[in-house]
């Protein structure tokens, strides 16, 4: 259902049906292992075809985290709190090394316009989302889509994780999908589009993506004051911490997707 629900959205950028599109993105579905990417692929928006080779070809629904970013923030920041994502990981999974999506890597830059076509399906065939949200990362509307589509493929808020990345000044009263952009004009005016056929109202995606933020801090606030009141007796045998409670789903609103528009994708993922 997930994954007919992102060939719907997918529709809507490339003008595909759901099926041309979940056959096409089971065949260029692909992921990269983290100890495959390097500073430099994170560094540049440059194009380079031999990246891709990299990557591997991977399922639905079996990459561990889909790596959402702006191109227009710091690389250093964004490498160093990937690192540190990628250690924590490989700490809860006995040493694996985690599978990811990454634009750079595993789009394939010779076939780039059905590749995009694509994106939605991508984000559904990944376990998790991860937001590199750096200074620019809320004004990028490719960023936002990419949100977007997770949640409506019915992907939950629990599954996306928020990075805050040094100098990034992430209060949700700030954020205004009408006013994000893309490098291209065109791809600004057909994700705006795609969008307003899900929710009818910009507004309303707005506020959505403004409760997603304050559900995160909420739930790291919480962790936080948790860890640091818990007596040390609390602990575990092994002298860890418990994890924290479950918390409750934020209800947030489901956009209806009322009606499909037919754009072909313009050109590369520069966000």
């Amino acid at each position: 259902q997930a994954s007919m629900s992102a060939a719907a959205v997918s529709g809507l950028l490339g003008g595909s049906s759901p099926q041309q599109v979940l056959a096409l993105g089971r065949r260029t579905f692909r992921c990269v292992s983290m100890e495959q990417l390097a500073f430099e692929h994170i560094s540049t928006p440059v194009a380079d075809p031999a990246v891709h080779a990299i990557s591997m070809p991977a399922r639905l629904g079996q990459v561990d985290c889909f790596v959402s970013h702006s191109w227009a923030d710091d690389p250093n920041a964004k490498w160093a709190a990937l690192q540190e994502w990628r250690e924590d990981f490989k700490k809860r999974t006995g040493g694996r090394e985690p599978k990811v999506w990454f634009d750079r890597i595993c789009l394939d830059q010779e076939n780039i316009s059905d590749n995009l076509a694509c994106l939605p399906l991508y984000l559904a065939g990944c376990r998790s989302l991860l937001l590199l949200a750096g200074q620019t990362f809320f004004t990028r509307l490719w960023c936002l889509v990419e949100i977007f589509t997770f949640l409506e493929a019915g992907g939950e808020i629990s599954r996306v994780e928020v990075l805050e990345l040094p100098g990034a000044d992430l209060d949700p009263d700030l954020i205004d999908v009408s006013a994000a952009q893309c490098t291209n004009s065109e791809d600004t005016d057909l994700l705006m589009a795609v969008i307003d056929a899900g929710y009818g109202d910009l507004t309303i995606f707005t506020e959505q993506v403004r409760h997603l933020l304050l559900d995160l801090r909420a739930k790291q606030d919480h962790a936080h004051l948790a860890a640091a009141s818990r007596p040390l007796s609390e602990g575990c045998a092994d002298g860890s911490s418990p994890p924290p409670p479950p918390r409750s789903p934020l209800s947030l609103p489901r956009s209806p997707l009322s009606r499909q528009r037919s754009h072909p994708a313009s050109g590369a993922r520069l966000s």
